[in-house]
């Protein structure tokens, strides 16, 4: 007898985009489902970053900040209303997850023990609940894990019933035919080659979002070296958040071309391909070099840095004009 077999267990897969929850909870949900693929193809593929809440270097849509995600909806239950609903928040969650919904839950991590914060420090964070089991009396949850990696983890019920305190609460995800984008296009050749041109030229390509002090595109990358260098001076620790966002980015643009290819059946040439993951795997490198300068507290050298960025740079502007030019070809009916 499988161990959950008295509860349930929704699909999830492992996000394309794991660097920040408010996007990776709800792909490993969305990318579950094949269609998604034709929605998806249209995002990710521009960078910003502003200021205050919105400091960290991010992806977006057109639709603003957050962008929505085809075939699911949410609806938010705070703390008061899910108490008032039931006297056991635990028997709440389970019915919600036995109609087919997922919890992406905001707890208080203090009472969570797969977290860093369990026990040390009250810190309201998400985690996306997607199955349970009565026998265990655990849920099923995807979430940054202790050392933050988008992992797997158990939430005992207890823990799930400490954990809804203040402000605190669920949102409520179900599953929907509908696409809730601003551009409902399957595949937007317009919206993707926007993108992709204010990436190139640092430009903002919100149609109505102007956040402030914003930065664009291929200038985030000097934005995380400023960052970077202004952090080492300061003796705070190596923010990885951006190196793992430009190497999320590069797998997109890749994601992008193997759609030409597979879904559009255009005939690209091979050094196409073999730039963009050329692009992919040098950023992957700058991640990992980054994370083990964090890990062993060592100093960056800037310079060099620079200069590796800068040759990226090119590559990247006559990787993504190719891009740019398969896509006109695809939304054309033509071959590249």
């Amino acid at each position: 007898m499988s161990e959950f077999e008295k509860g349930v267990v929704l699909p999830v897969c492992r996000p394309s985009i794991a660097s920040f929850l408010h996007h990776a909870n709800s792909l490993c949900i969305v990318e579950t489902l094949p269609r998604a693929r034709h929605y998806l193809v249209n995002y990710f593929l521009q960078l910003y970053v502003g200021a205050g809440h919105e400091g960290n270097i991010d992806f977006y849509s057109c639709d603003g900040m957050y962008p929505r995600y085809p075939f699911i909806h949410r609806g938010w239950l705070p703390t008061l209303t899910l108490k008032a609903m039931s006297n056991s928040l635990a028997d709440l969650a389970c019915g919600m997850l036995d109609s087919g919904c997922y919890l992406d839950a905001l707890l208080d991590e203090y009472y969570l023990s797969a977290h860093w914060a369990y026990r040390r420090q009250h810190y309201l964070h998400q985690n996306l609940i997607y199955g349970y089991s009565r026998e265990q009396g655990k849920f099923l949850a995807m979430g940054f894990d202790r050392v933050g990696r988008y992992e797997k983890f158990t939430i005992s019920f207890d823990e799930f019933a400490e954990g809804i305190a203040g402000d605190a609460g669920l949102s409520v995800v179900g599953r929907t035919e509908l696409v809730e984008y601003n551009n409902s296009e399957p595949f937007s050749p317009l919206l993707i080659t926007t993108y992709l041109r204010d990436f190139l030229d640092s430009r903002n390509s919100f149609k109505s979002f102007r956040p402030p002090s914003g930065i664009f595109g291929l200038a985030t990358y000097d934005k995380a070296i400023d960052d970077l260098e202004t952090g080492m001076r300061m003796g705070a620790a190596i923010d990885i958040r951006p190196w793992s966002v430009f190497h999320e980015h590069k797998e997109k643009l890749l994601a992008l071309h193997d759609y030409l290819v597979e879904e559009k059946k255009l005939v690209l040439p091979e050094q196409a391909r073999e730039d963009l993951a050329a692009l992919r795997d040098d950023f992957l490198w700058l991640r990992n070099h980054l994370m083990e300068s964090a890990v062993e507290r060592k100093q960056v050298n800037i310079p060099v840095l620079k200069r590796n960025l800068a040759e990226i740079k090119g590559m990247e502007a006559e990787a993504i004009s190719s891009l740019i030019a398969a896509v006109e070809s695809a939304g054309s009916g033509g071959q590249a």
